[in-house]
């Protein structure tokens, strides 16, 4: 039985395992061996449930930020930032 409004998980043709969810009105799909670090042979269908749930969860407590590729890196958000700091004029 599939639940309506859970997202789903699938087997991908090439191997691995994929997610699929809704956020803000649209479909964010993930890759479960990407954003488990694991080889998408190790990847398990349990992974793949565990983590649409992990999901799940966070978007209802209001912690879930986005999907992996939204990410930003420490450097990328330095070198975004000004070079000049109005708190550091005195």
């Amino acid at each position: 039985m599939r639940l309506t409004g859970m997202g789903s998980v699938r087997k991908r043709r090439g191997g691995g395992w994929q997610i699929r969810y809704r956020w803000r009105g649209e479909y964010v799909e993930e890759s479960v061996s990407r954003v488990l670090g694991k080889s998408a042979a190790l990847v398990t269908s349990k992974d793949a449930t565990d983590l649409l749930k992990a999901r799940l969860r966070d978007i209802q407590a209001g912690r879930f930020i986005g999907a992996t590729r939204d990410a930003i890196t420490v450097t990328a958000a330095w070198t975004t930032t000004p070079t000049t700091c109005a708190c550091a004029a005195g």
